[in-house]
């Protein structure tokens, strides 16, 4: 092991000048590089045994009998100053100021609840305990669980966590746990509801057919709408979504016609879509009671404004639309939403499906076989099967809609998106 002391010299006016303060240099292995550190000493003595203490740190660290420096520095911070840190980081990645403050909520009721101040206090056990007594929702636990796990994994990412404690603890079961059950309404009550609500329904068409949040909506600006040219859609700004990615999403034609209508003659590019036209609970149920619906059904099952996101998935699925089209179109990243969350399996008719298989038996097989050709029977997800009152048919929500094409417009639209590499997420 080499160790040196020495006092750096500058020059100064044309002179040479030593600074007062010692630094150190030092190499544990003849094979490397020599270490320069500041000592922080002017005694020649006192900085000799910094220096031999730097030393000696980093041969343990080595040989793991140390915690790094990075460890050992961030033990000592308060964990609300890694919060602050987190949270300044994910601002300067562009997220917007709902998504973090949401976060800092969230982990700051944990803190208090918990009595978290420094990170080795977080335990799976803590978490598991709060986690019990809380009486939030499945869905809202498991929200608070990724809203830490988040900020623990940027911990160990910057070298002020050895691991994440939480690693092991498993989401809560939602199972039969929603206190909201969502349901989709038959495309004959969708036009209704559109029909009937005015300049809301413009906001309802849009909702449904592009599946933007109600957030979303409402951020939505004139100049995000390309209305002209083959294939309108509107650009979806990241600081506004929810994922925090731009993205364009198609517009079907009856829509693109609905949104020019609405358009005042005035209008500047800066001004918001649907401002004023976006109704509280209270106001929903009006609409849908004008158009016939019910908010709850006998099932306890609700349509709010959440559900029509639900409807435009469940429409693709009904059709027969790829899942990675879907998720694309619902800007997706984890398949288990797209395949249970949004989608509502009983509007898909699965004895339609089973029933077009070929005859393998019995004494009518050789005149199924005759009948549906040398080839068998070929299921179609065009037709006009009906299940639960949701037709297998294009999606067009459209007030005195014409004769449909073989597929809805917003999917061709979506399909020409992908090929020119849109961000539909």
């Amino acid at each position: 092991m080499m160790l040196t002391v020495f006092r750096p010299v500058r020059v100064k006016k044309g002179k040479q000048v030593r600074e007062r303060m010692y630094r150190g240099k030092f190499r544990l292995d003849p094979r490397e590089p020599i270490q320069y550190v500041a000592l922080h000493r002017t005694d020649k003595e006192c900085a000799r045994v910094r220096l031999k203490e730097i030393a000696e740190e980093t041969q343990k660290e080595r040989d793991g009998l140390l915690p790094s420096k990075s460890l050992r520095d961030a033990k000592a911070k308060k964990l609300a100053d890694h919060l602050n840190d987190y949270l300044a980081g994910l601002e300067k990645l562009g997220r917007n100021r709902k998504y973090v403050g949401g976060i800092r909520q969230r982990f700051e009721a944990i803190m208090k609840a918990t009595g978290w101040t420094y990170a080795k206090a977080i335990t799976s056990d803590s978490f598991d305990t709060w986690q019990r007594q809380h009486t939030a929702a499945a869905n809202t636990l498991n929200r608070y669980l990724e809203a830490v796990r988040g900020f623990l994994n940027w911990m160990v990412k910057r070298g002020r966590l050895p691991a994440n404690p939480l690693v092991s603890v498993e989401r809560v079961k939602t199972a039969g746990k929603e206190t909201i059950r969502r349901r989709v309404e038959s495309e004959e009550n969708l036009r209704n509801l559109i029909a009937k609500s005015g300049n809301r329904g413009v906001a309802f068409h849009f909702a449904i057919i592009t599946g933007l949040r109600r957030g979303e909506i409402g951020q939505v600006r004139w100049d995000d709408l390309n209305l002209e040219g083959e294939h309108p859609f509107v650009h979806v700004r990241a600081s506004t979504a929810k994922n925090g990615k731009d993205a364009n999403q198609p517009l079907s034609a009856s829509l693109v016609s609905a949104l020019k209508r609405l358009r005042p003659d005035k209008a500047s590019g800066t001004d918001r879509v649907f401002r004023g036209l976006i109704p509280r609970m209270p106001r929903f149920r009006k609409d849908l009671e004008a158009a016939g619906i019910p908010y709850k059904n006998a099932k306890g099952e609700v349509f709010d404004f959440h559900a029509l996101r639900h409807t435009l998935n469940t429409m693709l699925g009904v059709r027969g639309v790829p899942l990675n089209m879907r998720m694309l179109i619902m800007r997706h990243n984890d398949s288990r939403l797209t395949l249970k969350t949004y989608m509502h399996n009983e509007h898909l008719d699965a004895w339609a499906v089973v029933n077009a298989l070929p005859a393998l038996g019995g004494s009518d097989a050789h005149i199924d076989a005759h009948a549906n050709g040398p080839e068998g029977p070929k299921v179609s997800f065009n037709g006009s099967i009906e299940k639960n009152n949701l037709l297998v048919q294009p999606i067009e929500i459209e007030v005195n809609d014409a004769e449909c094409p073989p597929l809805s417009e917003s999917v061709q639209s979506a399909k020409w998106c992908a090929l020119q590499g849109s961000n539909l997420r």
